[in-house]
């Protein structure tokens, strides 16, 4: 299977845009990728806003000794 695109997060990013990214994640994992594999490849692909948005989760867990974020939820 070929690399998905990254996800590059605009102003006009809508619904459809991040479930069709994320449908592309779960037909490019299958059981053999851990949970936290899946994790550092998706991060890996996130552009712009998201991955902007993403700095801030890991911030904020940090911030209040929460641990890692290691599962999508």
């Amino acid at each position: 299977m070929a690399k998905p695109s990254n996800f590059h997060s605009k102003d006009n990013t809508t619904l459809e845009d991040v479930m069709s990214f994320l449908k592309t994640l779960e037909e490019l994992f299958d059981e053999d990728y851990k949970k936290a594999k899946q994790i550092r490849i998706t991060i890996v692909m996130l552009q712009g806003k998201a991955k902007v948005w993403w700095g801030q989760v890991k911030t904020n867990h940090e911030a209040h000794d929460q641990p890692p974020v290691n599962i999508w939820a």
